[in-house]
C-alpha cells in the first residue's frame, strides 16, 4: 500500500513536499511500528489518527471508550460529512437518515 501512495504522490509531483505529513487510520495504524514504517517508507512525518466524535451522539457513554480508536475514523468522518450535507437532502429526507442510522448501530452493540 505504502508503494502505491508513494508512486501516486510522485505522479503528482509531491513525492516530499507535504508539510502536514501524513495520518495513518484504520485498525492497521495500531499496529507496531506502522507510524516508524510510513515515515520511512513516504520520507514524511506520520501519525495515527483518531476520530472527530465532535456532535457525534454516543448513546451508551461507556462504547465512548470503544469508538475512539483509529478503526472507527473512517465511520466517524463518514457520519459527520452525512451530517453536513443534511442541509443539501432532498424534501422529506431530513434527519431521517441519522435516526435509522443511530438504530441499526445500537443493534449491534453486544
Amino acid at each position: 500500500i505504502l508503494e502505491l501512495v508513494r508512486g501516486e504522490l510522485k505522479s503528482i509531483g509531491r513525492p516530499v513536499d507535504l508539510p502536514g505529513g501524513v495520518v495513518v487510520t484504520g485498525g492497521g495504524a495500531k499496529l507496531p511500528g506502522m507510524t516508524d514504517l510510513v515515515k520511512q517508507e513516504l520520507k514524511l512525518a506520520a501519525q495515527v489518527g483518531f476520530p472527530n466524535l465532535q456532535g457525534i451522539e454516543v448513546v451508551n457513554p461507556s462504547y465512548q471508550e470503544l469508538i475512539d480508536d483509529p478503526a472507527f475514523a473512517v465511520a466517524a468522518g463518514l457520519l459527520r460529512w452525512a451530517a453536513s450535507e443534511e442541509g443539501d437532502a432532498p424534501p422529506g429526507s431530513g434527519p431521517d437518515w441519522l435516526r435509522k442510522t443511530k438504530t441499526f448501530l445500537e443493534h449491534l452493540m453486544p
